[in-house]
């Protein structure tokens, strides 16, 4: 089973809680191209590339549509549940469970 050792990589990043996914991410502002760069053992969250700095919500906003748009759903369906101010950050997928979101994942990290 190659999936599951692949999972098991960033799994510990994502929970369910309450009818809900949630992800630890790491967000890394000010990038020069957007998107997914892996996963952090250290904070045992993902790391998510923005384009927009950490000022006035731009960071935030860029990665609650970066989200929704990976993982095809609606803006509406994606809150970041703690973190605002911070790069660390857990965000909230509705919707979805824990085993599809992992799947999503793999492949938006290239790992499947």
């Amino acid at each position: 089973m190659e999936m599951d050792s692949v999972i098991v990589k960033f799994e510990d990043s994502v929970r369910s809680e309450s009818g809900r996914t949630v992800i630890r991410f790491h967000v890394i502002p000010d990038s020069s191209k957007p998107g997914f760069a892996g996963y952090d053992p250290w904070r045992a969250s993902i790391k998510v590339n923005v384009i927009n700095p950490a000022m006035k919500g731009a960071a935030n906003e860029e990665l609650l549509s970066l989200l929704s748009r990976s993982f095809s759903i609606k803006e509406s369906e994606v809150e970041i549940v703690s973190g605002v101010k911070s790069r660390s950050k857990s965000v909230s997928i509705k919707g979805m469970g824990r085993e599809e979101v992992l799947r999503v994942l793999t492949k938006l990290l290239g790992e499947g």
